[in-house]
């Protein structure tokens, strides 16, 4: 088929992974030529620092919640008739299959973008919700009407497989995030960090980027922090909010490391402070790909992460070869990765040089290429 017009449906546009993830995407997008481009979105933002290519239509469904947006979407199908539909991130896609439907606007192709591990994701942090412990039984029932789905690594398409919910056949591939390095690059240069540590730097900082969420697996980072800390000055911080807050400064204190490790929460440029840093360490024990890794990589910085379910960091780092992977319960691994990255100059410079060819994988175009050809076939 022919993609003249792709409309992309997304959360909202307020900052975050959520909305970098379209951006990067219709950025691709229009400097392949495609240049009839929708960014439908709820009704948060845009943001002042969110920018778009200027042609691209930006159309507000103005609804607060997901669940309450198949009717305006269908409305905004009927009317525009795009060529392609594409959903991100994951939890819109079960909405927007239901706006898709009712539109009834089969010439609008829909695609899924399976961007985490569904069922893993809500056992290890979403055990007590309601809402997302139906989406598996959902997806089972309305994820073989998609026209194609795409997954951000080979391991989130395993586990779909293992769960038993059904993928439209021969219509699935494997594609990775869009990340604007060159935005991140520019962002990072922006401004000093507003972390005194990272301002005035007096030993080894350590950072970390995401929800204070048990999926992110915090306590072994900081228990592997309190080893290497038994050899080497260093501090921790830890950027994000979330409900571990409290449970994770229990254990720094339990640890003896309140004054090593900082729990700012959300600051508003995390790249000027991830870019100062001496080493970024993801914990997760789950990652279907992790923006962060990739963010983090852009900004010349070594990174070590855990090898987690889902396959994201493994397929980032190409099985350990640009970057450290650890397995997801191994503090003593962590704490000697950190160790090494820390004292060994030849090994940190390698892992920057290695990291930042890598990224290159994950430009925008790159990745929008990869989706181009894949919209062909469905």
């Amino acid at each position: 088929m022919s993609h003249k017009s792709i409309a992309i449906f997304t959360w909202g546009l307020d900052g975050g992974a959520f909305t970098n993830l379209p951006v990067a995407l219709t950025k691709g997008f229009w400097n392949l030529g495609v240049k009839d481009l929708y960014i439908l979105y709820l009704s948060k933002g845009p943001a002042e620092d969110i920018t778009f290519p200027e042609g691209v239509k930006l159309v507000s469904l103005g609804v607060e919640r997901s669940m309450a947006s198949p009717i305006a979407l269908s409305r905004f199908l009927k009317t525009a008739k795009p060529d392609v539909l594409i959903a991100m991130p994951t939890i819109i896609s079960i909405p927007a299959i239901m706006g898709w439907l009712l539109a009834q606007q089969r010439q609008t192709k829909f695609v899924i973008y399976q961007g985490d591990t569904l069922t893993s994701d809500i056992a290890i942090d979403h055990k007590h919700n309601l809402r997302m412990q139906i989406m598996p039984w959902l997806a089972r029932l309305l994820y073989p009407t998609a026209n194609g789905l795409t997954t951000v690594s080979q391991g989130v398409l395993d586990i779909l497989k293992q769960d038993h919910i059904p993928i439209p056949r021969n219509r699935v591939a494997v594609i990775p995030n869009p990340v604007d390095v060159e935005n991140f690059l520019v962002r990072s240069q922006a401004e000093e960090p507003e972390h005194p540590w990272l301002r005035h730097k007096d030993s080894p900082v350590i950072v970390s980027l995401g929800r204070l969420g048990k999926r992110k697996n915090y306590p072994m980072l900081l228990q592997a922090v309190a080893k290497v800390r038994s050899h080497l000055k260093v501090k921790l911080i830890i950027f994000g909010e979330g409900p571990e807050r409290k449970n994770l400064q229990e254990l720094i204190a339990k640890l003896g490391l309140q004054e090593d490790v900082s729990l700012p929460g959300h600051v508003a440029n995390p790249w000027s402070h991830i870019a100062k840093a001496d080493v970024f360490v993801m914990s997760s024990l789950d990652e279907a790909f992790c923006l962060a890794l990739v963010e983090a990589m852009a900004c010349g910085v070594p990174v070590i992460s855990t090898d987690a379910i889902g396959g994201g960091p493994r397929s980032i780092l190409e099985d350990g070869k640009y970057g450290n992977l650890v397995p997801t319960d191994d503090v003593q691994a962590l704490a000697d990765a950190i160790h090494k990255v820390l004292t060994s100059q030849s090994w940190r410079s390698h892992l920057i040089d290695v990291s930042k060819q890598r990224c290159q994988a994950f430009e925008p175009e790159a990745v929008a290429k990869q989706w181009l050809s894949f919209l062909q076939q469905v």
